[in-house]
């Protein structure tokens, strides 16, 4: 799975529901959008390495943050 290019397409899904004329566009988006979203939960919940714009200039939490 390449989590970087599924992130990109969540994004652009999320940005295209602004645009969408139609209820149509509406659902297919909704859908296309949850099946990202569901991949890309299953590669994380398996030990997946996140995506690189989730992991740069990423600090270190402190203790019970």
């Amino acid at each position: 799975m390449d989590v970087n290019e599924t992130l990109r397409t969540m994004r652009k899904l999320v940005s295209d529901t602004n645009l969408t004329p139609s209820y149509e566009d509406a659902a297919r988006i909704g859908t296309e959008l949850a099946d990202a979203f569901e991949a890309l939960d299953e590669w994380l919940s398996k030990g997946g390495f996140l995506p690189s714009d989730w992991n740069a200039n990423r600090l270190p939490l402190k203790r019970g943050e």
